[in-house]
């Protein structure tokens, strides 16, 4: 609105013998505010204007042109709240573009956000169970907790007969030691800084990560530590608690062959049966075999079809991942120990 109508609300006040206290009380307003007007600090909204107009018995196309109706300018007039009309029609088109402008480029920003936060979150924390077995020992309710901050391996169930232990893998030919020490509430964080574990790859490491144990009479073993995923934040929505109680017992009964269900003795946590001079158990949580002698501790792993042994000669373990592939063995002392062993597995998982 122009400038200047300040001066034509205070003649019209003034002709109509109005004080700025009446005027106020007449628009419930409060004084101060007619005074701003006057001096034209402030503008009369539209309501404003049409009640002044009312009260100094003029039109509101009279008040906006700032002088009343004489014979030589009635189409001045009209011409002017003509222009006010246009005016404010093109303030509010300007107004409404502008808060659409700013309402896509809100959207577009949060949806930019939840996708990124989305991408940073999403399948990336994760629950695995971590168990392992040697000649005489075996771990079953270890936990590896991997999220993109910070991740945690604890190895429960320790025997007091162990004195300390070293977990370790192997990458690129080097020895990683991720933990050597007391065996006690052994908590790890395997991505922190300055560490060569990451989310990228995680699943490639924890295939390959080992304990060694030694025990107070002065003795070692070497233990293949099976990282089996329990949960993964990789749905969108989740059943309430009981349901995932009945899924997770169900998915548990599945997880053993009916071979091994018909002819070992089970529990919640394992499956056990002795044939010959050979130990056998089952991990259920893992889908790991393992065989047990005074040779080797045999492992497979019914989920990949990946073999594995420990040498309790050298104290060494080898992982044979090759599918039932006779032709895919790293040396001759593998190839003829799979086929020792094989036939044996495969009576229970074939």
């Amino acid at each position: 609105m122009d400038n200047n109508i300040g001066k034509f609300i205070k003649i019209q006040r003034e002709k109509n013998n109005i004080s700025q206290t009446k005027l106020a009380e007449l628009l419930f307003v409060d004084r101060t505010l007619i005074s701003k007007w006057e001096n034209d600090k402030l503008t009369p909204g539209i309501k404003e204007i049409i009640d002044m107009a009312k009260i100094f018995n003029i039109s509101v196309e009279e008040f906006l042109s700032k002088t009343e109706y004489t014979k030589d300018n009635k189409e001045e007039i009209e011409n002017n709240f003509n222009d006010y009309l246009i005016k404010q029609d093109n303030r509010l088109k300007s107004l409404k573009k502008n808060v659409l402008t700013l309402s896509i480029i809100s959207v577009a920003f949060l949806l930019v956000f939840f996708i990124y936060y989305f991408y940073q979150t999403f399948n990336k924390t994760r629950v695995y169970i971590v168990s392992g077995m040697s000649t005489k020992y075996e771990f079953h309710n270890g936990i590896f907790i991997l999220t993109r901050g910070k991740s945690y391996l604890k190895i429960g169930n320790i025997d007091s007969n162990i004195e300390r232990v070293k977990i370790f893998y192997e990458i690129d030919n080097n020895e990683k030691i991720i933990y050597e020490g007391d065996p006690n509430d052994i908590k790890i964080d395997l991505t922190g800084y300055d560490s060569s574990v990451n989310l990228h790859n995680i699943n490639k490491i924890i295939n390959d990560i080992k304990m060694i144990i030694y025990t107070k009479d002065g003795k070692s073993e070497l233990v293949k530590l099976v990282f089996k995923e329990d949960f993964a934040n990789k749905y969108l929505v989740y059943s309430d608690k009981a349901e995932n109680m009945e899924y997770d017992n169900k998915n548990n009964s599945l997880n053993i062959p009916d071979k091994i269900r018909n002819n070992f003795e089970c529990n919640e946590i394992n499956c056990k049966k002795k044939e010959n001079d050979f130990k056998l158990t089952y991990d259920i949580t893992s889908k790991v075999l393992y065989l047990d002698n005074d040779n080797y501790l045999i492992s497979f792993n019914t989920s990949n079809k990946v073999f594995s042994y420990t040498d309790f000669s050298n104290n060494s373990f080898t992982v044979v991942n090759n599918n039932y592939d006779l032709n895919n063995f790293n040396s001759e002392k593998a190839k003829n120990i799979y086929n020792q062993y094989m036939n044996l597995i495969l009576k229970y998982i074939g």
